[in-house]
């Protein structure tokens, strides 16, 4: 959970208590402070910025792997939405949801390019099936990862 955690959101501590509660310890809530800019690089791992808390973020670190989902629609974390993220039943529901497989994984991706080159391409993941999956023939990817240590 991404929210404003040394200010207005501060009270969200009981909330997020009560849910672990409810969940019977199968799941380690954390929450990240939106104004300390020193948790950027943490909500660009999961897909996010502070600019876009209040947010979720369920990351499965099982297996060996970083897999991330979020809500589909950013709003419904907010107050009042579905998986309202200062309530104990919001959290609740999302991480049931989570449990369905309900939620969609989000795509950790740099920005689409502004410029295309030819015949060489830089793909990132929000453009993958177009370029790649979706064409006609035969595609050569190489695939690099970079990580920040």
């Amino acid at each position: 959970m991404c929210a404003n955690m040394s200010g207005s959101d501060a009270h969200i501590v009981g909330p997020l208590a009560e849910a672990a509660v409810e969940l019977e310890g199968r799941f380690l809530f954390l929450h990240l402070d939106s104004a300390d800019a020193e948790n950027a690089p943490i909500m660009k791992r999961v897909s996010g910025s502070l600019a876009s808390c209040p947010t979720l973020r369920m990351a499965d670190t099982r297996n060996k792997a970083f897999l991330v989902s979020q809500p589909s629609n950013p709003a419904d974390v907010l107050p009042g939405g579905q998986y309202a993220y200062n309530t104990a039943s919001g959290l609740v529901a999302f991480a049931r949801d989570w449990e369905a497989r309900r939620l969609p994984r989000a795509l950790v991706s740099e920005p689409r390019p502004k410029k295309m080159t030819q015949p060489v391409s830089r793909i990132v993941g929000s453009m993958f099936n177009e370029t790649v999956m979706d064409r006609p023939g035969d595609v050569v990817l190489c695939v690099q990862q970079q990580i920040d240590v």
